[in-house]
């Protein structure tokens, strides 16, 4: 998959124009997330002549778009625990490893379905 992301890169220049615009959708939301969209904006340049990012890369636009998504459809404190869990300087790789101070509460609470 990642060298098909690099495929797509180098055959269709307009797909980093149509990401950065969906990263867009979702920025001055977070202070990491921007920083994290201009990082991968940059690397999106000349992405199609790195082979050996390719993994890295992939894994970083997953993680923005998920983001972005997160930003514009759900509740604000998704997004907060997902950008500091997933794109902020504590990301380990590692799933689990959310900051003692999340509303793990609120997360849960959401996450589990209601009876009808």
């Amino acid at each position: 998959m990642c060298l098909d992301v690099l495929r797509a890169l180098r055959k269709a220049p307009d797909v980093i124009e149509a990401v950065a615009a969906e990263l867009d959708a979702a920025a001055g939301r977070h202070r990491a997330y921007d920083a994290f969209c201009a990082s991968l904006k940059d690397r999106l340049q000349d992405a199609s002549e790195h082979e050996s990012s390719a993994r890295r890369l992939t894994q970083d636009l997953a993680l923005a778009l998920q983001a972005s998504l997160l930003a514009r459809h759900s509740p604000a404190l998704v997004f907060e625990a997902f950008v500091r869990a997933r794109l902020g300087a504590d990301w380990t790789g590692a799933f689990g490893t959310l900051a003692p101070n999340v509303p793990f509460d609120a997360l849960i609470e959401r996450a589990m379905p209601t009876a009808k």
